[in-house]
């Protein structure tokens, strides 16, 4: 397929600041705590295009899984724009994604409340998931929302941490290949369309990364993360990772 390098300009959401939200209700109703794994995942199908090295069985559990569809399945009928479900371990990233316009979403809840928090949600050029797709979240100063990327800065955290992605269909598993910051105005493309572009531009985006992946960047789909840096520079987190799985979402 052809490479569109018609580059759009990123949102540039100087509102995701670090502002304290005090709506601690909207945590409660959107965040529920993951009970420790118990029970192996042993059905999920296996695709033969992963890399050897890749063990499915060890990349997440059954009930892992469970929690995460149960939780999409409670919130998907509050509100139509609610797309999917992230999910990072040993943080406070546990929200429904929700897709429609920026401006909107970095300003009311899931539910439609408004709210200092905001969402987590799809950059407003995506409708659904696409080979290169972007979250957006608010820093914010209680630990909410996406202040948990900061995590990523080490090392071990970032070399060891798959962000989990349920887009109501599948369990989707994104490995980091790249954590940095960038200036708000950052460009990204998400229009690029195909295995070898979307390899292509992988490479380009993760340069300057704070860390060595040990994940090759292959052609499988990117998923960009992204908040403020909150420390009055006008930059932003930028966390880059690649699917390394998707499947398990057998009802």
């Amino acid at each position: 397929m052809s490479l569109k390098r018609s580059t759009i300009a990123i949102v540039s959401v100087a509102v995701l600041s670090s502002s304290i939200y005090s709506g601690v209700s909207y945590m409660v109703s959107a965040k529920k705590a993951v009970e420790t794994p118990v029970e192996m995942l042993e059905d999920v199908e296996k695709d033969t295009s992963f890399q050897d090295d890749v063990d499915i069985e060890e990349l997440y559990t059954k009930a892992m899984a469970d929690d995460i569809k149960s939780k999409f399945e409670n919130v998907k009928g509050v509100n139509s724009d609610i797309v999917g479900w992230v999910f990072i371990p040993d943080s406070n990233v546990d929200y429904p994604i929700c897709s429609g316009n920026d401006d909107y979403y970095l300003n009311y809840t899931y539910d439609k409340r408004k709210s200092a928090a905001g969402s987590i949600f799809l950059d407003q050029r995506l409708l659904t998931f696409s080979d290169i797709s972007m979250l957006h979240g608010h820093n914010m100063r209680n630990g909410t929302m996406f202040s948990s990327l900061k995590k990523y800065k080490d090392a071990n955290y970032f070399n060891n941490t798959n962000v989990y992605i349920y887009d109501g269909n599948n369990i989707r598993v994104f490995k980091p290949i790249c954590f940095k910051k960038v200036s708000q105005e950052t460009n990204y493309d998400l229009s690029i369309k195909g295995g070898p572009y979307v390899q292509e531009y992988a490479h380009q985006i993760s340069e300057g990364s704070m860390h060595a992946s040990s994940k090759e960047i292959t052609e499988d789909d990117l998923l960009i993360l992204n908040t403020c840096v909150s420390d009055g520079t006008n930059q932003h987190y930028i966390l880059i990772t690649q699917e390394i799985f998707a499947g398990g979402g057998e009802q």
